[in-house]
């Protein structure tokens, strides 16, 4: 079974070897969910965080969407990867609800792209603006979802 695995997991993985660069972006089309964090003086320490995007004319794009307890807010983004860096920035709020202690914030941040546990994951820092100004930062860390068969 052990080698079963590995060989799926051989076959599914894209290869990382020298040309992997120029097709790392086909990496990142998907659906990612996880944990936004805020540091103290936040709204709150944690969001639930997920990001879904594709590939458009070359360009990676998506939308992201944000919760907690029973308010979220959906943004329109753009993003890049350099490297093993995604580099994305929210541009336009979709569909939201919100309460009168909660200002939105637009969001650009830079995510390390790493496999871990078997597991495609984006990990780094976020910060933003609001209309108060500026966001009290954080971190992000997303997990690919692995579409059902």
């Amino acid at each position: 079974m052990v080698h079963f695995v590995y060989a799926i997991l051989l076959f599914c993985l894209p290869d990382m070897g020298p040309d992997a660069k120029t097709e790392q972006p086909l990496y990142l089309v998907g659906t990612w969910k996880g944990v936004l964090t805020q540091n103290q003086g936040g709204f709150t320490p944690e969001y639930n965080f997920e990001l879904q995007l594709e590939i458009k004319e070359g360009k990676i794009v998506g939308t992201s969407y944000v919760s907690v307890q029973n308010i979220y807010a959906q943004w329109s983004l753009s993003g890049s990867l350099q490297g093993d860096t995604f580099y994305f920035e929210e541009t336009q709020l979709g569909d939201h609800t919100k309460n009168k202690d909660l200002y939105w914030c637009l969001k650009k941040g830079n995510l390390r792209l790493m496999m871990h546990d078997l597991r495609w994951v984006l990990y780094g820092n976020w910060e933003g603006e609001s209309s108060l100004g500026p966001c009290v930062p954080g971190k992000i860390r997303l997990e690919k979802v692995i579409p059902q068969v």
